[in-house]
């Protein structure tokens, strides 16, 4: 992919998850970059300490995902005896056909938002397939905040420091 291509690419930002987008290379959305700026001038004026912008994202970044994990299990709850009964249609159907785990899931995904469909409840397949994709896009952003952070001397956000004026 070329460098030109990447950096048009739009992500959804893990900060907020309301589907404000980032662009490739920032650490969040534009309006979660300027409460970020809001929220360090606010401690600054109460002598407290501020976290670097990188650990500010990693911090929400986490708290999105736990969040919307308990939102995933909380409908997972109140349907897993319609998840149990897709399994067993879709293992009594392979009749001993090995399928790789992410085909066999998938078929399982189907068939219960089929059975969803059926009892009148669709919106709770789709809720859940919905949350899985925002929970494995936010653990994709925060295993890349964390190997940014890694590479960091010191743990200092460079981004951060050049967006900072200098001191006169």
């Amino acid at each position: 992919m070329s460098n030109e291509k990447k950096e048009q690419q739009v992500f959804m930002c893990p900060v907020c998850c309301l589907g404000e987008t980032k662009e490739a290379g920032h650490l969040m959305g534009p309006n979660c970059e300027e409460r970020f700026q809001a929220d360090v001038l606010e401690k600054l004026k109460h002598h407290q300490p501020v976290k670097t912008e990188l650990d500010y994202a990693i911090g929400l970044t986490e708290g999105n995902i736990a969040s919307q994990q308990e939102q995933l299990d909380e409908l997972k709850n109140g349907s897993s005896t319609y998840w149990d009964q897709a399994y067993g249609e879709i293992q009594r159907e392979c009749r001993g056909v090995r399928l790789p785990k992410e085909k066999f899931l998938q078929a399982v995904k189907t068939r219960f938002a089929e059975i969803m469909k059926n009892t009148g409840q669709p919106e709770i397949a789709e809720g859940i397939v919905s949350l899985g994709e925002i929970i494995a896009n936010l653990n994709s952003q925060l295993d890349w905040l964390k190997s940014l952070k890694a590479r960091q001397p010191n743990g200092k956000n460079n981004h951060a420091e050049e967006a900072a004026p200098a001191a006169d």
